[in-house]
């Protein structure tokens, strides 16, 4: 979930991705080659990436590195506030059943939907009762935490368990 500085409205909801790419301890990767990478012997980038991306890297600039302080980035609202707002989008059915918590730019991105605007996600995600077709269906939520390099974004993952 994304903030906006201003308001504190959601602008941006992305669901259903495990991870950024290139985080954790499996960079990105699936399967075999994520075990590779887990046990230390990470496939070369010619096995992953097209020739021509792997010759750009080689030959591009460096990326500008973050500052070392941390205290560079600083958050619009306390964390316990970014924190809170976010169990509120999440008690108002994902913002879907009060839209005045959405931004008016807000979009939605999923696995295989998306980028959707706030006036096709109300309308789609608030007709849409999980509950009603999976009753024994329980979220749970957990691990609310402030993105340290965007403070205006809040991680948070969620289990789901069947009764």
């Amino acid at each position: 979930m994304t903030f906006e500085p201003s308001s504190g409205k959601l602008k941006k909801l992305c669901s259903g991705f495990c991870m950024d790419r290139l985080v954790g301890n499996t960079n990105g990767l699936c399967g075999v080659k994520a075990g590779a990478a887990f046990a230390g012997k990470p496939p070369s980038a010619w096995d992953l990436y097209p020739p021509v991306n792997v010759l750009q890297r080689f030959f591009a600039r460096p990326v500008k590195q973050l500052p070392d302080e941390e205290s560079s980035f600083l958050a619009p609202f306390p964390e316990s506030v970014m924190i809170q707002l976010a169990k509120g989008v999440i008690a108002a059915n994902n913002g879907a059943s009060d839209p005045d918590l959405l931004a008016s730019s807000f979009t939605f991105c999923g696995p295989l939907v998306g980028p959707i605007g706030k006036d096709s996600f109300v309308e789609a995600f608030g007709g849409f009762n999980i509950n009603e077709g999976f009753p024994d269906l329980d979220v749970k939520y957990s691990n609310f935490r402030v993105d340290p390099y965007d403070p205006y974004r809040v991680w948070v993952s969620d289990r789901k368990f069947s009764r």
